[in-house]
This record gives structure tokens, C-alpha cells and sequence, in this order.
């Protein structure tokens, strides 16, 4: 049961991906704070790419437009909401955003959210093995609900698939 509070209270955990492992440090409100301004800043800005093709239209159309763009720049917002969040974290460059937030302070070397991407590249990661280094570094930050752990620790108790690609987990 401790293990269970641990993944709560969010504590760091060591992954060996190929030959090398990696320390998870558990995600700050600032770091989670850095992967919800990452996320908004991968979505598009309704006014700049009206403003590219405002040339193409007379005046009315163009008053018309940035109008359009206005109120939809407003209904998304300035903020990614949690649920794109969540999305995000669920792809590919999601997870290796997440990963190289969580190792960062751990592993200097890694200085980019590219380099951690490379990282993951190197280690022919599957799509299973990116749901369960997922889950790995949502216990490191205690995003992982006691009830899931306590779920997700009972299917531990056969060979975790990490292990049998190279990509063993080392519990701390």
C-alpha cells in the first residue's frame, strides 16, 4: 500500500531505456505550468493566420474576417484547457515533452525537449511501451490516482512489458 501513497504523493522512479536509465524527477506546478504553455503555444492564433490573407479581400470582407477571428481567438482562449492537455500528453510529442521535463533537472546533458525526443527515438519505443513510460511519469509526478495505481500495480505482478523491449523500470 505504500507504493500506492508514493505514486500519489508523487516521488521520483528510475526508467532504463537501451542501456541507460533515467531518473524521473516528479513534475513542480511550475514544470506542469511550463507543459500547459507549451501545449497553448502549439495552438494556431485565429488573428495571425487571417492576418496573412487579408490582401485577398476588399475592406468589408476584411472587417468581416478579423471580426471572425476576433471571436474565435477569444473562444479558445489564452490558456490550454486540461483536456488538450491531456491530449497532448497522450501523443508521441506529448510524452517526450513530458519525459524531458521530468528528467531535465536530472540529466543536464538532455537540454531540449528535441534531445529527449531523440532519446525516445533511439530506444524504438512502441506504442504500448508509450502508455506505460506515460504512465511511469504521471506516478513520478503523482498525477496517478491511488484506486488507478492500485489497478495498474496488480497488473505489474506479471513481467512488465518495458522489461521484455529493453525498456526495464527500476522502482526506488
Amino acid at each position: 500500500m505504500s507504493d500506492g501513497l508514493k505514486n500519489v504523493a508523487g516521488s521520483s522512479i528510475s526508467v532504463k531505456l537501451g542501456k541507460k536509465k533515467y531518473r524521473l524527477a516528479p513534475l513542480t506546478l511550475k514544470l506542469m505550468a511550463e507543459l500547459e504553455e507549451h501545449v497553448t503555444s502549439l495552438k494556431p492564433d485565429p488573428l495571425e493566420l487571417v492576418s496573412k490573407k487579408l490582401s485577398m479581400f476588399n475592406e468589408k470582407q476584411q472587417e468581416v474576417l478579423l471580426q471572425k477571428a476576433m471571436e474565435k481567438s477569444v473562444e479558445i482562449g489564452s490558456r490550454a484547457s486540461q483536456l488538450e492537455v491531456e491530449d497532448f500528453m497522450e501523443s508521441f510529442d506529448g510524452l517526450c515533452f513530458f519525459f524531458w521535463l521530468a528528467i531535465k533537472d536530472n540529466h543536464e546533458e538532455i537540454t531540449s525537449h528535441e534531445e529527449a525526443t531523440e532519446v525516445l527515438k533511439k530506444s524504438d519505443i512502441t506504442p504500448d511501451d508509450i502508455k506505460l513510460l506515460t504512465r511511469k511519469l504521471r506516478q513520478a509526478s503523482g498525477l496517478e490516482t491511488l484506486a488507478s495505481t492500485i489497478k495498474n500495480s496488480e497488473r505489474q505482478t506479471q513481467q512488465d512489458p518495458l522489461e521484455s523491449r529493453g525498456l526495464e523500470s527500476i522502482s526506488n
